[in-house]
């Protein structure tokens, strides 16, 4: 549901059906209270644009609305067996118009008919967002699918990785297998173009040139369904028109020794700006051992960006079968963006950087680091339980790039954490010692 009006009363609520309607195998429904919801003066309607005569089917957790904006309100439908699409009011749901951001190659898909080639696809994680002006913004996630016998079962490639954008003043997507192939994958037809509707992938967090993963039994990295690698983007608008953009990427240095992490990364969009830098939520080292999915961001953000998401101990889910249940947390987070910000320049984890080499190690290890304004600097070195075992001040710092040098050799073989705590921010790194 959303609510609009000064005072709140107006109710607009969607649902799916979880039952064939009005020629749909599962269709999605709209219904509007002007009084609060003590009466209806719309109920179950199907939107034009959205029911049978353009979808077999719309499922559960393919919708989700928009923070409204005035008499502005829209809502996202996303899945990677049907076109990506918007619908939009600007009178309160009155009347509607479609626009489809993402045409699929396989129009009236059907489990128990279409067979289809391989095709890049929304991944079935997507959000939207107004901004100040009344204009949308839609993020999601790609991943690469085929159907190639008929009924329910499919394939995918838990390799593929990017978050698109878009917004209403861009080109929309065509119905070309490979539309939205990532840009670095080459494929000559994608329209992914790197910072501009491709903002989102996994990070060279060691920054040795490439994407390293943990190599298990099945040679994959955990996956979630048609997730991908970078995938639940969550998008938040800020003052003259920010936008923030959340998501959870599989990240390499963060595993259990069997399955790389899922950790929370963040891009920020000045208005009239490029895309800033990749900005790390979840490297402290209270977070090292966190699978950290699911993030939503609060619609609107000021001074601090308010995120909601769930973490557990264990990549993947016990639903799909990849670990047996376990305590799961649904966690708050605070982004203090604006806090010391210079020049209109959002503060990001990319503006400080720590390095350890070598890694693994036997004995000297140099944690080398950068700081881009002068701050106190404090460098320790944590067991895996969190219990510093050194702890080290070295006083304050002009900006600038810098190397500390530590003698590990009398320690234990085992997982350290190496932490670099300035006055804005603190890194930690994973060191292993031989």
């Amino acid at each position: 549901m959303i609510t609009t009006g000064d005072d709140h009363n107006t109710i607009h609520l969607l649902a799916n059906t979880n039952a064939a309607y009005q020629g749909q195998a599962f269709g999605i429904v709209y219904s509007r209270s002007l009084d609060g919801g003590t009466s209806w003066d719309l109920q179950n309607e199907v939107v034009d644009g959205t029911g049978a005569e353009y979808y077999t089917e719309i499922t559960a957790d393919q919708y989700v609305w928009a923070n409204p904006v005035g008499d502005n309100i829209a809502f996202l439908v996303a899945s990677a067996w049907h076109d990506l699409f918007m619908m939009k009011s600007t009178d309160n749901g009155d009347s509607w118009e479609k626009t489809v951001i993402w045409e699929h190659p396989y129009p009236f898909f059907d489990w128990n008919i279409t067979v289809t080639d391989t095709l890049f696809c929304v991944d079935n994680s997507a959000s939207i967002a107004l901004d100040n002006n009344g204009k949308a913004h839609v993020v999601f996630g790609i991943s690469r699918v085929i159907h190639a016998v008929v009924g329910t079962g499919y394939s995918y490639y838990p390799y593929v990785d990017g978050i698109g954008y878009w917004n209403e003043d861009m080109p929309t997507f065509s119905d070309d297998l490979s539309a939205l192939a990532p840009p670095q994958y080459g494929y000559p037809t994608s329209e992914m173009i790197e910072d501009v509707n491709y903002i989102g992938w996994t990070q060279d967090v060691d920054g040795d040139g490439e994407i390293t993963f943990i190599n298990t039994s099945t040679g994959f990295p955990m996956s979630y369904r048609e997730l991908g690698v970078s995938t639940m983007p969550s998008i938040t608008i800020g003052p003259d028109n920010w936008i923030a953009v959340v998501f959870s990427s599989t990240t390499e240095t963060y595993d259990n020794s069997e399955w790389n992490f899922k950790k929370l990364w963040m891009r920020i969009k000045p208005s009239g700006m490029n895309w800033g830098p990749f900005i790390h939520l979840t490297q402290d080292l209270s977070h090292f051992f966190d699978e950290s999915i699911y993030p939503v961001a609060y619609p609107t953000f000021d001074n601090d960006i308010h995120i909601l998401y769930n973490n557990d101990g264990m990549p993947g889910t016990a639903l799909g079968e990849n670990h047996v249940y376990i305590e799961n947390m649904t966690t708050y987070m605070k982004v203090e963006q604006f806090v010391g910000v210079e020049e209109n320049q959002p503060l990001s984890a990319e503006s400080e950087s720590l390095i350890i080499s070598p890694n693994p190690s036997k004995g000297m290890v140099n944690a080398s680091y950068s700081i881009n304004r002068a701050s106190h600097v404090t460098m320790m070195v944590s067991e895996i339980s969190g219990r510093a075992v050194i702890n080290k001040t070295l006083g304050w710092k002009n900006a600038g790039d810098y190397m500390y040098s530590f003698d590990l050799e009398n320690f234990c073989p085992g997982i350290y954490f190496i932490s670099l705590k300035t006055s804005h921010q603190t890194i930690t790194k994973k060191l292993i010692i031989n």
